[in-house]
């Protein structure tokens, strides 16, 4: 019952928040990254391709989505401050050996960006051995 009403939280955000989403940039300015390998987004993953990210850092949601639409993710996310305001977007991801795990999103030009919480599956591998970061700036 309780994964439900998560998972119907979950729908009922994204249908809230998908308008102010889709409001954030002419569709020629959003960054665009080639991620050259798979990787893990909550309890998904992707392939590795090409990809839109907006975030809506206010409000804490990610939609992750390829460029072909063929796969995405929708998912509540941490705002972070930049600290300093970035100039360049970037995708950071955490890598436990072969897997990837997105982990934060920063844009160009604002000063918080997105951090998404690890996912039970990420902790346990996370817990096997060494982390490392990988950072990916936008085309």
């Amino acid at each position: 019952m309780k994964s439900k009403l998560i998972t119907l939280s979950l729908l009922a955000a994204a249908l809230i928040t998908a308008p102010a989403l889709q409001a954030q940039a002419p569709a020629g300015l959003r960054p665009v990254w080639d991620v050259p390998f798979d990787f893990v987004v909550g309890d998904q993953t992707l392939p590795a391709g090409q990809y839109t990210v907006r975030q809506d850092a206010p409000r804490g949601t990610v939609l992750i989505r390829s460029l072909d639409w063929k796969v995405g993710q929708f998912r509540i996310a941490n705002k972070v401050h930049a600290g300093r305001v970035p100039d360049r977007s970037q995708l950071v991801f955490r890598r436990y050996g072969s897997k990837n795990f997105l982990a934060r999103i920063w844009v160009a030009g604002s000063e918080y960006g997105s951090e998404l919480p690890k996912s039970a599956f990420e902790s346990e591998i996370s817990r096997r051995g060494p982390t490392e970061a990988v950072a990916m700036v936008a085309r």
